[in-house]
């Protein structure tokens, strides 16, 4: 981030880009108290960040529920699988049961599951510096397809990974 300062100047790089959101999570701020959401989501962020950077990968920014992560170098692509299937196991293995007896004592909750959606594509992303200069409220911006088709899939399923390498991006899915 100290390479990327404001004005027209921005730093193109290849990487292997990694979206995880939690699923209907306005449901789950809906049925429970925001202080029990909180701690839920902060387990989560917590866990989730953790193996990303087991991984070798830099966690760029948290989106209310959602973390965007970035992986570089020759392994970047093992990397991220690597991070999104472990991802998957931790929410499966110690989340969900730590939960679901939370979700089962709450009425507003007993449908909801508590699982989260992973995205991650690979390509070639112009980082440029935006906000205010000079302030606290200033982040990198991450431009280019690698960043938006991670966030899109995350949407979709449980773990979707892209191949961009040709004209059409070929997808896998992971359920």
């Amino acid at each position: 981030s100290d390479e990327v300062s404001f004005g027209r100047f921005g730093k193109e790089v290849e990487l292997a880009m990694l979206f995880i959101d939690v699923k209907e999570s306005t449901k789950i701020v809906d049925a429970f108290r925001l202080k029990t959401a909180a701690r839920m989501y902060q387990s989560f962020l917590r866990g989730i960040t953790l193996i990303a950077l087991k991984n070798n990968g830099e966690v760029r920014s948290f989106n209310g529920d959602g973390i965007l992560v970035t992986f570089y170098g020759d392994s970047k692509c093992n990397n991220a699988v690597r991070s999104a299937l472990q991802m998957m196991d931790f929410v499966n293995s110690v989340l969900k049961p730590k939960l679901k007896s939370y979700f089962a004592n709450n009425k507003q909750a007993q449908n909801l599951i508590f699982d989260c959606g992973i995205g991650i594509d690979v390509g070639s992303v112009f980082v440029v510096r935006g906000g205010a200069k000079g302030s606290d409220n200033n982040d990198l911006v991450w431009v280019g397809n690698p960043t938006n088709y991670a966030v899109k899939l995350s949407a979709q399923s449980k773990v979707q990974i892209t191949s961009t390498t040709s004209s059409v991006p070929k997808t896998k899915t992971y359920n």
